[in-house]
């Protein structure tokens, strides 16, 4: 085979090379990926679980693999684990990539994802299965030795190509100098690399790694510009500090306000408003601050999001401030407000809300519960308390709570009583919900897209909404 000896320097070369590049071998959402289009229909206590199950399940994930041969083949073994489908798909495009296969998709949903190989007389197959209570997927059946010939070369020399062969550079030193790139491409196929094309090559790379982050936030003013062209009533603040004058400005934190979803809440549904942080894994530290509610059909509907350093009481009042001012709830009459009460979310509320309501989420009051008491086992009636319509039925279930356990009837009777049962609940609320099980089920479904840089992230999430609204509103009228 011969090989360019050399790229053009012009955009017209990329064109021709790189035309392919924009296949997608596994679409990342299938027709089954709506979750966030029904409602819940298991016992709430399951839902917070499989969070927790996610994070000990992607703790073990292994990810790409290489050999350590002198070509540094990518490695798929049975047993294999990925932290989501979303990372097993880029793993399989990859190798169909590196190895010249172009793939036959068998089945391709959120729990199972096959794929064979295009050729009929190849018997190479692969498929991998969520496992049950998280997000994990692992390789169940493998064949992994290629019986065809004829290898599909239309992506050769393309961004994805040169990647794709490469990308075990990137994934032993993840800050790798382009310049060794450039030493490898040449050394192993005897040509020169312009600068512009090893610049994409690295952005795809580290794209495909979830190593980008420091890109993403270069790309916010962007993101922020097309947010407001689609639709000029969005709001998007983007905050930046300096810490010396002769520094440049860094990111300090961000609100993201989706008009859509927040006059839907103003108009179709409940004034009850779940709010929650989410700790974002990555090397730039941060919190994810989301205000979700749930429409006519129970569903979730997001409403916005805000991206801070940490959770604390000033984060809090930067979120809410803005947010009821997009919702026109300015000093909270007839809102109601759920969170789980940690790092100054309740002092937020009763500060920049006075006239808000808040409500105690109480499956967080759960947790505290079997953290304080890990020996007592008062399920039934703690939920009974949580779920009385009457005062009388839940003075009922604390008395018998305070015959099985009075420590833990005067731990929870010094809690305030008017924020966690549903008898205290305002009837113009309108709403049974006692846990922030919404802003739960949200972070399930976007689960996937947390570990992106912070621009892809927030561009992914904001365009899975607008589809989902979409869909909801069309169904609608139809």
């Amino acid at each position: 085979m011969v090989y360019p000896t050399s790229w053009a320097s012009d955009k017209g070369w990329e064109t021709d090379y790189d035309s392919a590049d924009e296949t997608v071998y596994l679409p990342d959402i299938t027709p089954d990926d709506h979750e966030l289009d029904g409602c819940w229909t298991g016992y709430e206590e399951e839902l917070f679980q499989i969070e927790r199950d996610r994070k000990n399940g992607a703790s073990n994930a292994d990810g790409f693999l290489f050999d350590n041969g002198p070509n540094n083949q990518m490695v798929m073994r049975l047993g294999q684990r990925f932290e989501d489908d979303f990372k097993f798909r880029r793993a399989i495009e990859v190798l169909a990539i590196r190895d010249g296969i172009k793939l036959c998709i068998m089945h391709n949903s959120s729990t199972c994802v096959s794929c064979e190989c295009s050729d009929l007389d190849c018997d190479w197959k692969l498929t991998a299965a969520k496992e049950h209570r998280s997000n994990v997927f692992v390789i169940s059946h493998l064949t992994p030795e290629h019986t065809c010939k004829k290898r599909w070369l239309k992506l050769q020399w393309g961004t994805k190509w040169i990647a794709a062969k490469f990308l075990h550079i990137w994934k032993v030193n993840v800050g790798q100098e382009i310049s060794i790139l450039a030493n490898e491409i040449a050394a192993t196929y005897g040509m020169q690399c312009p600068i512009w094309k090893l610049n994409a090559v690295d952005s795809m790379a580290t794209k495909w790694l979830r190593t980008d982050h420091a890109d993403g936030y270069a790309q916010l003013i962007q993101y922020k510009h097309e947010m407001e062209d689609i639709n000029e009533r969005n709001i998007v603040i983007i905050e930046t500090t300096k810490e010396h004058l002769l520094r440049p400005q860094v990111f300090n934190r961000m609100f993201v306000f989706l008009y859509d979803t927040a006059y839907a809440f103003n108009t179709r549904c409940r004034t009850l408003l779940t709010i929650d942080g989410w700790e974002i894994d990555g090397p730039y530290k941060s919190v994810m601050l989301v205000a979700v509610c749930r429409d006519g059909n129970d569903v979730v509907l997001p409403i916005a999001f805000c991206e801070v350093q940490e959770e604390n009481l000033d984060s809090w009042a930067f979120f809410l401030t803005n947010l009821t001012y997009g919702l026109r709830f300015e000093r909270g009459e007839e809102l109601c407000i759920l969170a789980d009460g940690y790092n100054g979310v309740d002092e937020a509320v009763e500060e920049f809300l006075p006239y808000a309501v808040y409500r105690q989420c109480c499956f967080t009051l759960y947790g505290r519960m079997v953290r304080n008491f890990p020996d007592v086992r008062l399920h039934s009636a703690f939920w009974g308390a949580c779920q009385s319509t009457e005062r009388k039925s839940f003075i009922d279930q604390m008395s018998i709570i305070e015959t099985v356990n009075i420590e833990y009837h005067n731990w929870l009777k010094d809690t305030d009583s008017k924020t966690w049962p549903l008898f205290s609940m305002p009837q113009w609320v309108k709403s049974t919900k006692v846990t922030k099980s919404a802003s739960e089920q949200l972070r399930i479904w976007l689960s996937k897209f947390l570990d992106m840089n912070v621009a892809q992230r927030y561009t992914t999430i904001t365009r899975t909404i607008a589809e989902m609204f979409q869909r909801r509103y069309v169904a609608g009228w139809e």
